[in-house]
């Protein structure tokens, strides 16, 4: 038995999943399409939570207890157009109900610095949202951080505008503003009964 396994049999069975959409790699590591992952590292980072390379949900997972409670974080490795199949494999595997999993990912649609905990239906043209939704359905929670910040409408493309870095005055913001915030709706979805 998978220890996370065992161990949620011991907390009573309360077990919540919180997926952050990115790109695995060094080459992504510190673009605008990953702040998903730079915000459930951070989260780990609270609890005192490592990640390790879990190959069978094609993703790096932590867990953490909280409130007697497990939570396990997910950043699927399968690359953010994929990210459904590593999705619904953790789910399937932890018996976790769409419900109690929260997605967190980057929202071109809102600028940078802002943060919003949603729970709507549709993609809005996000190819990772797209894949969860596909693979379990539109009943999640969502954390979205605004990463538009462009001085030019829609100059560059979005497609090449998210796999940008961020620059160094962005990643101070996100850093001491964004990120806490977004960890701070996670934890109130978490601690929600």
């Amino acid at each position: 038995m998978h220890k996370n396994q065992s161990q949620s049999k011991k907390l009573g069975g309360q077990v919540k999943l919180v997926v952050g959409l990115g790109n695995p790699g060094d080459k992504y590591k510190h673009t605008r399409h990953n702040v998903g992952f730079q915000v459930v590292e951070n989260l780990a980072g609270k609890f005192f939570a490592a990640f390790i390379e879990e190959s069978r949900f094609k993703a790096q997972t932590s867990a953490f207890d909280l409130d007697g409670m497990r939570v396990i974080l997910a950043k699927p490795q399968t690359f953010m157009n994929n990210s459904g199949r590593s999705v619904k494999l953790l789910a399937s595997f932890f018996k976790i109900a769409p419900e109690n999993i929260i997605m967190v990912h980057d929202e071109i649609d809102l600028p940078l610095g802002t943060v919003r905990a949603s729970k709507d239906a549709g993609a809005a043209g996000h190819n990772g949202v797209a894949s969860v939704i596909e693979h379990l359905g539109s009943d999640l929670e969502r954390v979205r951080v605004g990463i538009e910040n462009r001085s030019e409408h829609r100059v560059p493309p979005t497609d090449a505008y998210v796999l940008q870095s961020f620059t160094a005055e962005e990643e101070t913001k996100l850093k001491n503003e964004v990120i806490p915030a977004a960890v701070e709706k996670i934890e109130e979805f978490l601690r929600r009964k």
